[in-house]
């Protein structure tokens, strides 16, 4: 599994609010603690699998459904972004970055995000007008209680409002740095954090040698976790986002399961689905059931070389292409598990489809 998280690049720069009275002979400044912070959201140039927005050449039928919102963050929401100050070791909250000023804008032909907010500091926390800390970005969450830890924060998985695409896809990033808040110094941290996305996609699809054929007229997923954790396993040592293995990150909400859950239609040839993470154990393994012609056929969430299931993982990308029908129980398949980022003009590198009939 290769090491790398799903990129939106997250420049950030504070600053220190200088709000001065001037009078003949004197300048009154705020205290210290009054601090502004500065983001500059873009997304990165991202492959046409994951694209958050289609260039001028291309239409949308050629790019796969639901990307439009995949990258997106809601704006239209007070929760679509919050922001937070926290201490070094990530348990303790200094402040709520408040006041916020988010400009969505285009910038040679990408989109941007412009973002600034006010922050309150103790001053006990400050030394040397410095301030150590991480800021923690949550993205499209439900609103976060700063009072409570963070250990039990979660989401509730919405399944039409995600199998509608109508419920942008909830992330969160981490960045430790120091904000330099020495009066008339601009407050730049150096590099970027990045967002990793607490939930996975499911893609099946009809090879194009056999789509002509056949209608793929269902595809229904068996079990699925109706709540996601919002941070990933391992985020209390987390410094960066970036440093986080993507096989450790996984952190799956066992408390409540549904069942029988239906994938988007995308064409005749193609369904997807977002879930929550999922512990793909044998005693609850979760099947997909695919309706090809008349026919159903199960596909499970596993290498099938080597009879391994695989964990339905936050940020990951779940490929199934059907290029062939064996029996009517079987079917010819090629399939990949891969970090979401990875996903690329479908060219797939995992699982050989070299014959292996799925039961």
């Amino acid at each position: 599994m290769k090491n790398r998280l799903y990129i939106i690049l997250i420049g950030i720069l504070s600053s220190l609010i200088s709000s001065c009275q001037q009078s003949a002979d004197e300048e009154i400044v705020l205290p210290p603690n009054n601090i502004s912070i500065t983001f500059t959201l873009a997304f990165d140039e991202l492959s046409s699998a994951t694209r958050a927005a289609w260039s001028s050449n291309e239409t949308a039928s050629d790019a796969s459904p639901g990307n439009e919102f995949e990258n997106q963050i809601d704006l239209t929401s007070e929760n679509g972004l919050q922001v937070f100050i926290y201490s070094t070791d990530g348990q303790t909250c200094l402040s709520k970055v408040t006041d916020e000023d988010i400009v969505r804008l285009e910038e040679n032909g990408r989109i941007v995000y412009q973002f600034t907010g006010d922050a309150l500091i103790d001053s006990r926390y400050i030394q040397n007008n410095s301030l150590n800390c991480r800021l923690m970005v949550f993205a499209n969450c439900d609103k976060i209680d700063t009072t409570s830890g963070l250990t039990g924060l979660y989401n509730q998985f919405d399944a039409n409002a995600f199998r509608n695409q109508s419920q942008y896809i909830p992330m969160w990033g981490v960045k430790q740095c120091t904000l330099n808040l020495s009066k008339g110094d601009l407050s730049m941290v150096d590099g970027y954090i990045y967002l990793l996305r607490s939930m996975a996609k499911v893609e099946v699809k009809l090879d194009s040698s056999i789509a002509d054929q056949f209608d793929l007229n269902n595809v229904s997923v068996s079990a699925y976790n109706k709540k996601s954790n919002v941070l990933p396993n391992g985020y209390a040592a987390a410094t960066t986002t970036e440093a986080m293995d993507m096989q450790s990150v996984f952190n799956p909400n066992t408390s409540a399961k549904g069942s029988n859950l239906y994938f988007t239609k995308v064409s005749n040839d193609e369904y997807c689905l977002y879930l929550p993470e999922y512990q793909n154990v044998e005693a609850d393994a979760a099947t997909m059931t695919v309706r090809i012609a008349d026919n159903d056929y199960s596909l499970e969430f596993k290498d099938y070389e080597n009879n391994v299931p695989f964990n339905i993982v936050r940020n990951h990308c779940y490929q199934y292409i059907i290029t062939g029908i064996s029996t009517k129980e079987n079917v010819l398949l090629l399939y990949q598990s891969i970090p979401w980022t990875d996903v690329s003009n479908r060219d797939l590198t995992f699982g050989n489809g070299d014959g292996n009939a799925m039961n």
